[in-house]
Order: C-alpha cells, then structure tokens, then sequence
C-alpha cells in the first residue's frame, strides 16, 4: 500500500508572491500560502513596505498601494546604530528599518532593492549566517552612482535607488540577486538589461520569478547561449497588477520524504504535486530514479548546479548505493545557512559513511550499513536535519539527532510525515 505524505506548500512561491503582491495596485488573494519561518520574515517586511495582509486564514489578502514605500516605517530611536558610516541617521532623519530576514538569505535579497528605492539608508540583519552569506554583486552595484552598502556583521546598511540600465553580475552566486533586481528594474521609468559574466546558475529560480511576476502582468525576457541563460532584458514602464494564486505543494519539502521512502524500499506520494512545475526541486525524481536498478541502489553521477538545495539529501542517499557517486556543481554548498559540504562530512562520517568532496564536487561511496546508537548535530540547518534524518531511518539503533527544531525553516511538519515510514 501506497504511503501518502502532505507537505507545505513551496516557500519559494509563496515569498515571491508575497512581494508581487505588495507591489500591485488592488487587493490579490494567495492560497496556500506556506506557514513557514522563511515565509514569515517576507509576510513582515512587506506590511514594512506599506502593504495590508491579512493572514488570518486561508486564502491570505494582500492590499498593495500600487507604488513602493508608501508607509514604510522608519527605525525605532531605540535602535542602536554605532557607527554613521554604516547607517546612522543623516539630514533624512532616522534610517528605515531594521528590516529582520531571520534566515533566509532569499528575503534578504529580494528585500534589498525594493527598501533602498526609499533613497535613504536601511538596515537589514538576520540570525545564524545570514549577514556573512555571499552579497559580492549587490556591494558593487550599490557601492558605484553614489549609492552605498556596508555590512558591518550585526547587520547590513544599504542606500541608494536603482535607476534604468545595465547591470552586470556573475551568475553564479545566487539566483536571488537577479530575482531581487527584477521585482525593481521592471518598474522604472526606462529599459534596463541584466547582463550576466558567467551562466546563470540556479536558472529555474529565476524562471520562478518570472512566472509569478507574470500572474502581475509584469514581462521580462531570458536571453540564452546554448542553453544556458546569459542575460535578461527588462522593460521598464511596468505596473504590477492584483492577481489570484493557488501555491502548489513544495517538491524541497517532498524531496526528503520520495527519498526516505526509497531507501526504505516503500512506495510513496506527495499529495499536492505539479510534476510540471518550475521547481528546481522537482529534479528530486529523475535523481532518485537514476539511483534505482533491479538489483538494487547504484552510485549515480550529478551536476545539482540548479538545484543545489538537494545536496546533502542526495549525499545521504549515496551512502546507500553501491559505488562511487559523484555531485558535481557543489561548491556554492558552502554558503548556505551552513557549510554544507562541511558539515555532511563531519556528521555522515559519525554514521560511518565514505564522503570527501573537492572544490565544486562531492564523492560519496557506498554501501553503508548505518549502525546508530549515535548522537549527530543539525548544524542549524534545515536541510541537514532532514538528510540526517532521511539516513537515520535506516540505521540498526535509534540515532540522536541535536537542534532538529531547525525544520521550522521551511516544514515545520516534517518529522510528522517521516513517521508515517516506520
């Protein structure tokens, strides 16, 4: 018999939509929006933009004004600003914020462009890592025509409007900063052109973006070179308008649980699924059929460049494959709310397991008869709580699991459904 496991709708959306949202002229509804931290922080910072959201029930509501900032609130003359390079208040009185991103280094980015076409100084901070993560493209753009961005660690203090033209970046740090300057450059009063120094990474990211911001009438243009996206022409001149959203069910929530099932040789459904969505998760499948053989799990070979997130899940799997396998593409792992390679080594090596990695891959050798009777850490990290969980189900005796409240994250319910296999 067929296990059914529920889980959240996808946070990627739902941030997204969130912020669309904010930005419209009118009221749209979002339904299903997910309930998560990450999702949270967004909800937040667009009421700080001047948005109304009811989010009381399902579906939830967000007024817009139709323009950016119309009652973003200034900082609290409580808020400790120590040093004027880095946001103290100038000749416009107090600086905006601070806007709190908790952990997602998503909302962060998205955020950034939206606050600063204030013209004064905001201040973003976070917890965990968030402050420390890869900012290298929006410190150059907002470090040049007279705009500034220091990060001082406690939190991040950026100023200046973004104005129509050409900006360039590299492709492979983040998807996000891309996203972040689309929900921008396509409302201003000229075209801009995103222009990228090397091939966008995490691609379906921002195919993502593009999608949601189509629901409000919002265009931009993908360039591509052999298949893989080299720029983006945005219009200006555009006005986002209200819209109805069904957010689909999140397939980086379903990855741990199709995964788990796997390695437990069950058979498993995710209610809720697009298995034609724009996800980059969703890659979770063909993954996890590659893996599979009548005779059993064998070693696979993986560029996961676009969907990195999979990482440590697919490390944990590999231990249960017979071979070598090798992820390639991995190096941006080291940036996330953790070092994720790091940290996978250190705590599959606890379970006995066979991992090394290199500059940007990771070799996982198998198979491993995971013993337990251990106690491993989550390392704060969502995603590694699940992988860790994932392989522990199939150890010998019970493995303890330190700080495995970091699910909160993203599916606060995981551990709900992850009981259904035992």
């Amino acid at each position: 018999m067929s296990i059914v496991f529920e889980v959240p709708s996808s946070k990627s959306i739902s941030q997204r939509a969130l912020i669309a949202a904010a930005l419209a002229d009118g009221c749209s509804e979002i339904r299903g929006l997910s309930r998560c931290d990450d999702t949270q922080v967004v909800t937040d910072a667009v009421r700080q933009l001047g948005a109304w959201v009811d989010d009381s029930g399902d579906p939830v509501l967000v007024r817009g004004s139709g323009q950016f900032l119309s009652g973003i609130h200034p900082a609290d003359e409580s808020f400790a600003v120590p040093d004027a390079a880095a946001g103290a208040p100038d000749a416009n009185g107090l600086p905006l914020g601070p806007v709190d991103c908790g952990e997602s280094a998503a909302a962060l980015r998205f955020l950034i462009p939206l606050f600063t076409q204030s013209g004064k100084r905001c201040l973003f901070n976070g917890r965990g890592r968030l402050t420390e993560r890869p900012q290298g493209p929006y410190e150059k753009i907002y470090n040049e025509d007279g705009r500034s961005f220091v990060n001082t660690g406690a939190y991040i203090a950026v100023q200046g409007r973004l104005k129509p033209g050409t900006y360039t970046l590299p492709g492979d740090v983040s998807s996000q900063f891309v996203s972040g300057l689309l929900f921008v450059l396509t409302t201003l009063d000229a075209d801009s052109e995103i222009m990228l120094t090397t091939p966008l990474k995490s691609a379906p990211y921002v195919e993502l973006t593009l999608s949601v911001l189509s629901l409000a009438g919002i265009k931009a243009e993908l360039r591509r070179d052999n298949g893989s996206v080299t720029g983006i022409r945005v219009p200006g001149r555009q006005r986002y308008m209200p819209f109805n959203i069904d957010v689909e069910a999140d397939w980086s929530s379903a990855a741990p649980l199709l995964a788990a099932a796997t390695l437990c040789g069950k058979e498993a459904q995710v209610r809720g699924l697009n298995y034609d969505s724009l996800q980059a998760d969703r890659a979770i499948l063909d993954l996890l059929r590659a893996f599979k053989t009548p005779s059993g799990l064998k070693a696979i070979e993986a560029d996961i460049s676009d969907c990195p997130d999979l990482g440590p899940l697919l490390f944990a799997a590999a231990t249960q494959a017979e071979g070598t396998s090798v992820f390639r593409g991995t190096k941006r792992l080291r940036f996330k709310e953790s070092d994720r390679i790091a940290n996978m080594e250190q705590q599959l090596k606890k379970l006995g397991c066979s991992i090394r990695s290199d500059e940007d891959a990771v070799y996982v050798t198998g198979r491993t008869a995971v013993k337990g009777g251990v106690s491993v850490s989550g390392c704060a990290d969502h995603r590694i709580v699940m992988a860790l969980a994932v392989l522990a189900i199939t150890a010998e005796k019970p493995v303890t699991m330190e700080g495995a409240g970091a699910v909160s994250k993203s599916f606060p319910g995981f551990f709900g459904q992850l009981k259904k296999l035992l």
